[in-house]
């Protein structure tokens, strides 16, 4: 299959990830302090099978403890994903995530020595610039940052952490052993959480008496998505340029905002995105915007 094509799967099937993300939240398990402890459960189960099914796969302890480091900030971050969901709508939460390769960009600059071009910190200013712009209250008509902007800001420096976490390990060669690490890092990231915290605690077992087969097995499913989407991804950089295939990944931005669309007309009672025709004007000229500053920061 084209790499091109794989590249435009993997944003697809990720943003269907974050809808159901937002489903589950809103819906099921209501208080998005637990939802964690969720995550940490399957990526338990999907760690260790897939490090059984590959083969027991074993990384050196550099690489190891690295790997496990970047799946450990990464559930940080998804903590504070999870709660800027329950707060806002899904396509603006997946136009904020799209600012994580500016962080990446700076850390790498300052720990990994790599320089940045003009063009990369013009692209920096574009993406802040639509950010702003996606951020505009229609009826005040200013600037609004509320909780949910300042959670994933904080939850993409986590990001783009765990991201410079994995360019730190050497020969590191194959998927298998990435996910297998990886999760285990969720593991203990999410052990921390509901160890550290008592309020995770608590709202995890109280959504857990209530919560339901169904939605636990929505929940595996969805995550299930998640390892394909990564795995697609891994597949489409195997056969492609890093950068342009980094650059399609923005397009997820288009299909938040076109899912958000299809999903509020099909089922109002579930899904809340803004339609209305200022609305889908503002979102489609940000998001091009958005688009193009990620392409700039790609650029090496």
């Amino acid at each position: 299959m084209n790499w091109i094509i794989l590249s435009l799967l993997a944003p697809a099937i990720y943003t269907v990830v974050n809808f159901i993300d937002k489903y589950v939240v809103e819906h099921k398990v209501k208080d998005s302090r637990g939802m964690p402890i969720y995550g940490t459960i399957v990526a338990l189960l999907f760690g260790t099978a897939a490090w059984l099914i590959g083969g027991m796969p074993t990384l050196s302890l550099q690489n190891g403890l690295l790997v496990l480091f970047s799946g450990v900030i990464s559930m940080w971050g998804f903590a504070l994903y999870f709660y800027a969901l329950s707060k806002s709508q899904t396509s603006y939460i997946i136009a904020l995530l799209q600012t994580t390769p500016i962080f990446t960009l700076v850390f790498a600059q300052l720990f990994l020595d790599e320089p940045l071009n003009m063009l990369q910190l013009a692209g920096f200013v574009i993406v802040f610039a639509a950010i702003l712009g996606l951020s505009i209250d229609k009826v005040e008509r200013k600037i609004k940052l509320g909780s949910a902007f300042y959670a994933i800001i904080v939850a993409n420096v986590l990001f783009a952490i765990a991201s410079i976490a994995i360019k730190y390990t050497v020969d590191l060669d194959g998927f298998v052993p990435i996910l297998a690490y990886e999760s285990w890092g969720l593991v203990l990231g999410g052990i921390v959480l509901y160890l550290g915290f008592k309020n995770v605690r608590q709202a995890f077992w109280k959504s857990f008496r209530t919560v339901g087969n169904t939605t636990l097995a929505i929940m595996f499913l969805n995550e299930s998505l998640f390892v394909v989407s990564k795995a697609i991804t891994f597949l489409a950089i195997s056969m492609g340029p890093v950068a342009l295939v980094g650059v399609l990944g923005g397009t997820q931005v288009f299909y938040g905002f076109l899912y958000g669309i299809v999903l509020t007309l099909l089922f109002p009672t579930i899904f809340h995105e803004d339609i209305a025709k200022y609305d889908i004007i503002k979102k489609a000229v940000f998001s091009a915007l958005l688009f193009l500053g990620v392409w700039f920061i790609s650029q090496t």
